[in-house]
Parts: structure tokens; C-alpha cells; sequence
């Protein structure tokens, strides 16, 4: 068997650690200069340059985002759950519960018009500070 320090992962992307550290440096800061990133990793800006971009074209990277402080927008949180049972047995359990926390909002709603759908409910996000 022969070994390298590429890992190759179940897309076809073969990646070593230095685009390990360099993902781990974009996921970071994706602002990051490549002359900062370049000298993190001991190489040339011009070397990260290609690296990140045959990451982009193989997918790894699927783009860059910012990231917000809802709360200094004035946003309230809304979380959005997936739940799945272990086993069939608890579902008419957990159904049951559903229904007895259901029946707790829609009185909750009763007494708040403001309530904000069925299930749902805003409140204003607790500071933190």
C-alpha cells in the first residue's frame, strides 16, 4: 500500500495539510489577505492563490459568506428543529407532547395577538451581556 500526505476524500478531492490549514485559516477569516495566509502556511501568495482556487472549482469552497449579529439588527431568533425518533415505540409519545406543548402556545397566543403563527412564537432575543 503506498501513502502520501494527500488524503483523498469521498468527492475526489485530494487534499494535504496545507489545504487543510488553509481552509481551516478561510473558515476563520474568509477575508484573510493571501499574503497572511501564504506566510501561515509557508508558501507564496501566489501558491495559496491557485490552491483556494482549485478548492473553488472542486467545490470544497462553495463561496464565502458574512456573518451577522442579529442582534445588533434587531432581529429576534427563530430556531428551526429536525427531530427524529430512535424508535417507532416513542413516536405516539412524542406526538402526544407535541400536542399538550401546541395546546400551551395556542393559549399563549389567545392571549397575545401578536403571537406569530401556529407553533410559533417571537420573543425578543435575551441579552447577553
Amino acid at each position: 500500500m503506498i501513502t502520501n500526505s494527500l488524503t483523498k476524500q469521498e468527492n475526489g478531492a485530494a487534499l494535504d495539510a496545507t489545504d487543510r490549514k488553509i481552509l481551516a485559516l478561510l473558515q476563520d477569516n474568509a477575508k484573510i489577505s493571501q499574503a497572511d495566509v501564504a506566510k501561515a502556511v509557508g508558501l507564496t501568495a501566489p501558491s495559496v492563490n491557485e490552491r483556494v482556487r482549485k478548492l473553488e472549482r472542486s467545490g470544497v469552497i462553495r463561496g464565502y459568506v458574512a456573518l451577522l449579529d442579529e442582534r445588533k439588527l434587531g432581529h429576534d431568533i427563530t430556531a428551526f428543529v429536525e427531530i427524529f425518533i430512535e424508535h417507532p415505540k416513542f413516536e405516539s409519545g412524542f406526538i402526544q407532547s407535541v400536542g399538550e406543548l401546541e395546546a400551551e402556545l395556542g393559549a399563549r397566543r389567545a392571549a397575545d395577538p401578536h403571537a406569530d403563527g401556529p407553533g410559533h412564537r417571537q420573543r425578543a432575543a435575551p441579552d447577553q451581556n
